[in-house]
């Protein structure tokens, strides 16, 4: 399962990121900050989805997945490798310089829930595509990214491990 815990303080925040990686009950845990528009966002989900029942869960989310897919001709996606594990999704936007994209920037997590330093992207136009691959080998953070098309089912199928 999972739990959104807010802290009272940032000595209450340091204590809770130091269990990161630990287990509880035998189970592995992973703590992380997030931050306040992620907390907005993950708390109204767990709102919508908690009301529901199991099977009723399963099948938001995958009509959540097929609006997802239905493209307007011309949707391009592109993935960026190398990203900085911190890097967020607003600092990735503002690193594609002049995009429109179709929903969020989403960043790929590991098996251990980690980011992984890869992210996905869905773009509005093959004019956004052009301008996201002139970002190709630019510096995010101090580290080289690299950025290249990819297809609609990579997208996709990381769109469905949220």
């Amino acid at each position: 399962g999972e739990a959104i815990v807010e802290m009272e303080s940032d000595d209450d925040l340091v204590r809770g990121l130091i269990c990161n990686n630990s287990s509880l009950g035998g189970r592995f845990i992973s703590v992380d900050k997030v931050e306040k528009c992620e907390l907005d966002t993950s708390v109204e989900n767990i709102r919508n989805l908690s009301t529901d029942k199991p099977d009723d869960v399963e099948n938001k989310l995958r009509n959540t997945n097929t609006e997802v897919e239905a493209d307007k001709p011309g949707t391009c996606y592109i993935k960026l490798r190398g990203l900085p594990w911190r890097a967020t999704k607003d600092e990735i936007a503002e690193f594609l310089v002049d995009c429109e994209f179709v929903g969020n920037v989403i960043i790929i997590k590991n098996e251990a829930g980690k980011p992984s330093g890869d992210a996905v992207v869905k773009l509005l136009n093959k004019l956004d595509l052009e301008r996201a691959l002139k970002c190709n080998r630019k510096s995010l953070l101090e580290r080289s990214v690299v950025v290249e098309e990819t297809d609609k089912d990579t997208y996709n199928r990381h769109i469905i491990k949220l």
